[in-house]
């Protein structure tokens, strides 16, 4: 049945709407949108009405009442046409979950943009009003770089909110506010995929990371924390669409080239911000684990046993060190929580006014035990590296062994017995063997003066003397030194002129006496500091309290 006033010739030759009835007409220069227009169903015969009831509505028959309030879904959402480059961006977000129980687990915010494909996600520690989830979202929105979006999601509560406070804290951003209806996923199915392959991408990284490290990681370890948001930055970076850009390129019409270690990778890194060192021996770069980079800055990020920092520059170890779980349990630092607090300051803390040095401290020395025997680097080359030896792991990094990195008691004790095995390396090995029993024989006496014992007769005889010499007034010993002089000139001769002369009272040997006496109190000063360093090595508690000061 025709409308009143239809005119098909018109109508076909326009391309519009019919005419407004009762003889109005429409306004010059309006248009309107096809809107779309939903196809009744058939009349059914009375016959398909039969055979459809007969095969008990096993087929789905849009005319058929009982199939409709059965089977029946609803419109199909489908796929919606590519926007061009003046449609608003489009922003999705939406919570996810990792667990099968959603109260056992934390939840992970996720969010999408549609014109560029790009992807973040990260744990958060609860769902609503949390500070680090809007900071999360509002970066996210800067990065973007939009000035106006489609601000979409469900109508959940805690998205509403932080979606909300996100586009707050992003000055000059117009955000248009859009919900699904009530229960209806497939309405947000945008974000639904992309929590689907963020999910998808978190488990091929940990499942990766365990095949690597050899043992599974805990779900409580923080290193699983800063998943969600490498994968988000692995999808954008390496992912392609059909346009053949990744979602980086798109939006900044850039390619990601930095180099990009495996997550979890053990690295040597070298910290952002850090001053220069004052002290030239300390290392310059440290070990860390790499988490990810910066999305903002591209700065590589690593976690270690002070929390998560930024390092600029990194150095890969060899394969057989990346992926030790050394220091593994002592890793600290979350997404919201970046630098764990610590028990004290990092650095000691001076106050106005000058320090002075500090005082002079005796300690008595412990008895050394005797040196494990000198592991060669030719040794490690042909019998090969023990593991988690420091210096092995220096000798493969470096080609010698760095300072304060000394093969450990049991790379020296494989190396021994390797050694003493073979017939060209058991006169090394007795030599050590001989030199060990020399060194357990001094560290006798120094045990002996430890233990509060004294020490044999012949140290005490050697000792006494000396430390009374010591002990006695800087007048006496003064004075004592010409008598030196004279007793030196009586057992040594004297250098005169060309030739060796015997001592004698003469007046052209008066200038050689001077310098005999002056030679002579050198010789006695000198010999004295070396017999109280030896004094100290076997019994520290005679020490004068001239040594102390510095006294000859």
């Amino acid at each position: 049945m025709r409308p009143p006033g239809f005119q098909p010739a018109a109508a076909a030759a326009a391309d519009v709407l019919p005419a407004a009835p009762d003889g109005q007409q429409a306004d010059e220069g309006e248009e309107e949108a096809r809107p779309r227009v939903l196809k009744a169903p058939h009349e059914p015969s009375q016959r398909e009405i039969a055979e459809h009831e007969a095969m008990g509505h096993a087929t789905y028959r849009s005319w058929c009442r009982v199939c409709i309030a059965a089977k029946g879904q609803g419109q199909p959402h489908l796929r919606a046409p590519e926007d061009d480059e003046t449609a608003v961006p489009v922003v999705s977000s939406d919570y996810a979950f990792m667990g099968q129980d959603d109260a056992d687990t934390m939840p992970m915010l996720v969010l999408r943009d549609r014109r560029s494909k790009m992807m973040a996600a990260t744990f958060v520690e609860k769902k609503g009003d949390d500070a680090y989830a809007i900071k999360f979202f509002a970066r996210f929105l800067r990065i973007l770089g939009y000035r106006k979006i489609v601000n979409k999601s469900d109508g959940e509560p805690a998205i509403l909110l932080v979606k909300r406070r996100a586009v707050e804290e992003v000055p000059g951003l117009e955000a248009i506010p859009q919900e699904s209806a009530p229960a209806d996923h497939q309405a947000n199915g945008e974000i639904e995929v992309a929590v689907r392959e963020i999910k998808k991408q978190v488990r091929a990284l940990k499942m990766d990371l365990e095949s690597k490290l050899g043992v599974k990681v805990e779900d409580k370890h923080p290193v699983l924390a800063h998943l969600p948001e490498h994968a988000a930055s692995v999808i954008n970076r390496y992912r392609r669409g059909q346009d053949g850009k990744t979602a980086l390129q798109r939006l900044t019409g850039r390619q990601w080239r930095k180099p990009v270690p495996l997550f979890g990778e053990r690295l040597m890194v070298r910290f952002a911000g850090e001053r220069t060192r004052k002290n030239a021996l300390e290392e310059q770069m440290v070990e860390a684990r790499y988490i990810g980079h910066h999305p903002r800055d591209g700065s590589m990020m690593v976690i270690t046993s002070d929390g998560v920092k930024k390092a600029v520059g990194f150095r890969s170890l060899p394969q057989s060190e990346k992926w030790i779980t050394a220091g593994w349990d002592g890793l600290k630092g979350l997404p919201w929580d970046v630098a764990p607090r610590a028990a004290s300051a990092p650095r000691a803390i001076v106050g106005p006014g000058e320090v002075g040095p500090p005082p002079i401290v005796v300690v008595a020395p412990q008895p050394q035990a005797p040196r494990r025997m000198y592991v060669l680097k030719a040794d490690i080359e042909r019998l090969g590296a023990t593991p988690g030896c420091p210096g092995c792991i220096s000798i493969a990094r470096h080609g010698r062994v760095l300072a304060g990195h000394a093969h450990n008691a049991v790379c020296s004790k494989r190396i021994f017995e390797a050694l003493d095995a073979e017939e060209a390396g058991r006169e090394r090995t007795g030599q050590y063997r001989e030199r060990r029993q020399g060194q357990e024989a001094r560290v006798r006496p120094a045990a002996a003066a430890a233990a509060g014992t004294p020490p044999p007769k012949t140290a005490r005889r050697i000792t006494e003397p000396v430390a009374a010499a010591a002990s006695a007034p800087a007048a006496s010993r003064s004075a004592a030194a010409p008598a030196a002089a004279a007793r030196m000139r009586e057992s040594q001769p004297v250098a005169s002129g060309s030739g060796v002369a015997a001592p004698s009272g003469g007046a052209s040997s008066s200038s050689g006496a001077v310098r005999a006496a002056e030679t002579a109190e050198d010789v006695d000063m000198t010999a004295t500091r070396s017999r109280l360093k030896r004094l100290a090595e076997v019994a520290p508690d005679d020490v004068p309290e001239a040594l102390e000061r510095g006294d000859p």
